[in-house]
């Protein structure tokens, strides 16, 4: 069996490959419903939804077509970009100059359009199993934030990620703690706070309550540490994850 982010060997899709099989992806409904022709090959390598849809006993892996009517065409291409780059399409980095504005919500100040865009692929990825996509996707959310400039997300993000999302997932709780240690207090106003998610708000809370006792016990040198938002099978693999991060500052 394929695990969820390799092929056997570890090796990547052959997508030079002759006579490749594609697939047929419809997401959205209605006159919003957009149509996206992917390389099977590189769906079922990354996503335990798309392996068991497209090679199961199951109508779409006869007609080779499935469709995604509760998800947003613009996340699903965002994610279409990555399968095939392995990257996200920031400034320079992607084909088409379009898709670079829409990663980034050109006229979003602070980076919000990015920040937003990332939780929704962090849900989409979760939601149809795509390991190594949630993971890159934690990487880049907290290394967006760490960044001065940025503004910390919207609300209205933050709300759609604890609707989706189990409260313990590696999104919620670096959003939690982002908020903790970097939200200052023009983000609590009394007439705003009534709009964030409750399960937010009471992880805060929490949050504040074991800063308040000197428990900095997921954090270096009383920052965030990016390694808490991991899923490291073993101390050898988060020792490994820490060293990369050294290196990278």
């Amino acid at each position: 069996m394929v695990s969820d982010n390799k092929t056997v060997n570890g090796r990547r899709p052959r997508l030079s490959a002759p006579d490749p099989q594609f697939a047929t992806i419809l997401v959205g409904e209605g006159e919003a419903q957009q149509r996206f022709v992917v390389h099977e090959q590189p769906l079922i390598q990354h996503s335990r939804f798309f392996r068991a849809a497209l090679t199961g006993d199951f109508k779409e892996a006869h007609d080779k077509i499935v469709e995604l009517e509760e998800d947003d065409p613009q996340i699903f291409e965002f994610f279409v970009h990555w399968l095939y780059f392995q990257r996200f399409p920031d400034h320079g980095r992607a084909a088409d100059e379009g898709l670079e504005k829409a990663w980034i919500s050109e006229g979003e100040h602070g980076g919000l359009g990015k920040s937003g865009n990332l939780i929704h692929l962090y849900i989409f990825a979760d939601k149809y199993h795509v390991k190594n996509l949630t993971t890159k996707v934690i990487d880049e959310l907290f290394y967006h934030l760490e960044d001065p400039e940025i503004t910390l997300p919207y609300d209205e993000d933050i709300a759609y990620a604890f609707d989706h999302l189990n409260k313990e997932s590696p999104l919620c709780r670096l959003l939690i703690d982002a908020y903790s240690y970097g939200g200052g207090e023009d983000h609590w106003i009394e007439a705003e706070v009534a709009q964030w998610s409750n399960t937010f708000l009471a992880g805060i809370l929490r949050r504040y309550a074991r800063i308040a006792r000197g428990d900095f016990s997921n954090s270096r040198d009383s920052g965030l540490n990016l390694c808490d938002y991991h899923k490291h099978e073993s101390e050898t693999e988060r020792q490994a994850c820490l060293t990369e991060q050294d290196e990278r500052v």
